[in-house]
């Protein structure tokens, strides 16, 4: 059985195109969160690692907290589907010149998602709402 992970990186210290690399040649199937908070990898390093995230079938928190993100940067986080990811955490980028179209996207691909005007609380709540709602399902035999 391969252990689980859980990937911690701040401060400025990813190259995105070297973590999107070993990260596909190593840890497609373990990873289970990264954390790349302050690391400034803005939208072309984001593009670089969206799809091989995509590919990372246990990852379930993504925080990009502080990394310059804009426009083209949440588009292509709209384009994207991570299978798995329950929490992505985007505080602190530059969204104020983003669509809310854009921003709804990304908010309707996965149960909590948290923006520089999100409330923690209530993404938080909406999220074990959406559990709630899928235990009641399971229960339906219509």
């Amino acid at each position: 059985m391969v252990p689980s992970l859980f990937v911690e990186l701040e401060r400025d210290v990813v190259r995105p195109a070297a973590l999107a690399a070993y990260i596909d040649h190593h840890l497609t199937d373990t990873l289970e969160e990264l954390h790349l908070e302050t690391n400034l990898i803005e939208d072309g390093g984001l593009a670089a690692l969206l799809p091989v995230l995509a590919k990372c079938t246990k990852l379930t928190v993504l925080n990009l907290t502080e990394n310059g993100l804009e426009e083209e940067g949440y588009q292509a986080l709209a384009d994207t589907k991570i299978p798995n990811l329950r929490k992505l955490l985007m505080k602190e980028n530059g969204e104020e010149d983003v669509a809310d179209e854009v921003k709804d996207a990304i908010r309707g691909l996965y149960p909590v998602v948290l923006m520089a005007d999100d409330d923690e609380e209530d993404a938080t709540a909406g999220a074990a709402d959406d559990d709630n709602d899928d235990e009641d399902d399971a229960g339906d035999d219509d």
